[in-house]
């Protein structure tokens, strides 16, 4: 449909521009196009930001339950835990996710077991 109107736009602009030089007819259309083109890069965006798509949660033995993360700056997986990836987070729709390790099993104190093994003597 959007293709349709765009087509009937440089036909309008066709008929207007008749008898004007070719460099302002071209820029009459480019201009129609873009602005064609900005609108649907538009629509998608409030689409992605009215209806985000939600991620997956985190599911298994290398879940941290309990342990919140974003994957923003600053507000990812503590270092502490061991090598960790943040599962099931959202910037856009702003739902926290959770700390998985990459590795083996998260222990009660979310801490991952390769880390664990990693520091025992």
């Amino acid at each position: 449909m959007a293709m349709i109107r765009a087509v009937l736009h440089v036909a309008a602009l066709a008929s207007i521009a008749e008898g004007q030089d070719p460099t302002t007819m071209a820029t009459m259309m480019a201009g129609k196009l873009a602005a064609v083109a900005a609108g649907k890069a538009e629509q998608r965006i409030e689409d992605a930001i009215e209806n985000p798509e939600m991620p997956p949660k985190c599911v298994g033995p290398g879940c941290c339950l309990g342990s919140t993360c974003m994957n923003l700056p600053g507000m990812r997986c503590k270092a502490s835990r061991g090598d960790t990836t943040c599962v099931g987070s959202s910037a856009v729709a702003m739902v926290e996710g959770t700390c998985q390790c990459t590795v083996g099993a998260c222990s009660p104190e979310w801490v991952c077991s390769a880390t664990i093994s990693q520091s025992s003597p």
